[in-house]
């Protein structure tokens, strides 16, 4: 999280052939100060790749929903998220996660490579023929295609978002083309 105090993972907690046939892996955060470990309700399925927010306020990452299935769709969960430095008294408070809900329901491509920039989350997803796209999408649901559909490149998440002075952003993306070299 932001302020280094908590950190999210994913794992799968079964050993010997339950963990070589389940895919059901769930997100925690993780306090350091108190080693509480607190569990991220899903659904069950395949949870990976947490990321949190800038302002850590919001958590999001990649959801298979079923368990044991690893070609169901890649789906964009997030949730709030209140991370506690103490109360009043100094009382450490815990993690409060909230409103955890898939962010685009009628998505149809797998979600991968999720980067923050603001209140928006950036990343990849392919869209047919070979061709991954770059997408960006806010809070409320609202999703927009960034790469051109002419465009026959196979691009990969955005490892860096840069902020424009004229306002808007610059991603810095790789990708490859079966075109040149």
């Amino acid at each position: 999280a932001p302020a280094s105090r908590h950190i999210v993972f994913s794992c799968r907690k079964k050993v010997g052939k339950q963990y070589a046939f389940s895919t059901n892996t769930s997100i925690y955060i993780y306090d350091i100060l108190t080693g509480a470990t607190v569990d991220v309700k899903t659904d069950g399925g395949y949870d990976t790749d947490p990321v949190w927010s800038p302002d850590g306020r919001h958590l999001a990452w990649i959801s298979m929903p079923r368990d044991g299935y690893e070609a169901d769709r890649q789906r964009l969960f997030v949730a709030d998220t209140k991370l506690s430095a103490g109360d009043a008294d100094g009382q450490d408070v815990g993690v409060a996660v909230s409103n955890v809900h898939e962010l685009l329901p009628d998505f149809d491509h797998d979600v991968a490579g999720l980067v923050w920039h603001g209140e928006e989350l950036f990343f990849n997803a392919l869209v047919g023929e070979g061709i991954q796209a770059l997408f960006c999408a806010d809070l409320e649901g609202d999703v927009q295609r960034i790469t051109d559909p002419d465009w026959n490149f196979d691009f990969f998440s955005p490892f860096a978002i840069l902020d424009k002075e004229d306002g808007g952003v610059q991603l810095l993306a790789s990708y490859y083309c079966l075109n040149f070299p």
